[in-house]
């Protein structure tokens, strides 16, 4: 791919990412068709009972589409995690944020969550050269987590936004070779970072206040000042019990 196609790919996905108002995020939605993405998604948001075991997916660490598939399977859980702490469906916004203990302030930053996790899953599935798409039945469960509750819901937000950038991070170093597709993660680890930034603030201020200990930056980097970095396979462990479906990764 030229470098004027890699630099207007790179471009549009900034665009996207970048995207701050909900109605402007669902406009995208509805130009780039992802109501045909997303049902399974946004709108599953209600029971946890499993009725459908979803397809299993295999991610092939040695293909050029892979990567960039787990990392559109990552965005999934995350924007569906999500979704539910703010009761928000792609066909019936609701605000309500019915979660003890959160702020005003704080719902309001997990609504631009819910925008920017979207942008990552629409740009991996339209901007990228592969035709990277998992199948559109990914599905999950939350059932060990209580949404009405910020304190079982906000460390594992800390977490699987922790662990995103890590992963991340560990493909752009291991499995990801093409110049255009590290750019395109490069921006994605760049925008989780700030999420997950965001997330241990707002932990550290709901436990030590806003003039407490704030210790976010020094969570996420190792002894040499670097973001943390983990496989595919380490940070699929964590993340596999809230699929529905099977994932498993080969080529690693």
């Amino acid at each position: 791919m030229d470098s004027m196609r890699t630099t207007g790919m790179v471009q549009e996905l900034d665009t996207i990412l970048r995207t701050s108002k909900r109605r402007d995020f669902l406009k995208l939605a509805a130009m780039g068709g992802m109501a045909l993405f997303f049902p399974p998604v946004l709108t599953g948001c209600g029971s946890d009972v499993v009725t459908n075991p979803g397809d299993p997916e295999e991610f092939t660490m040695g293909s050029a589409a892979g990567p960039l598939n787990f990392v559109n399977a990552y965005a999934q859980l995350m924007l569906d995690f999500y979704s539910r702490m703010a009761g928000y469906s792609l066909y019936s916004p609701n605000s309500s944020f019915p979660i003890s203990g959160m702020t005003q302030q704080e719902r309001s930053l997990i609504g631009n969550l819910i925008d920017q996790k979207g942008g990552t899953f629409l740009s991996l599935s339209t901007l990228t050269p592969h035709n990277v798409r998992v199948s559109g039945s990914l599905l999950f469960h939350f059932e060990t987590v209580d949404f009405t509750n910020r304190d079982s819901i906000m460390p594992l937000a800390a977490t699987l936004e922790d662990l995103g950038v890590a992963a991340v991070n560990g493909l752009m170093t291991s499995s990801v070779k093409n110049s255009t597709d590290l750019a395109l993660l490069a921006q994605i680890a760049s925008n989780w970072a700030r999420h997950a930034a965001m997330i241990n603030d707002m932990n550290d201020i709901h436990a030590n206040g806003v003039t407490g200990l704030r210790s976010s930056f020094v969570r996420t980097v190792n002894g040499q000042g670097l973001d943390a970095v983990t496989s595919a396979s380490d940070a699929l462990a964590t993340i596999q019990p809230y699929f529905i479906n099977t994932l498993s990764i080969t080529g690693a």
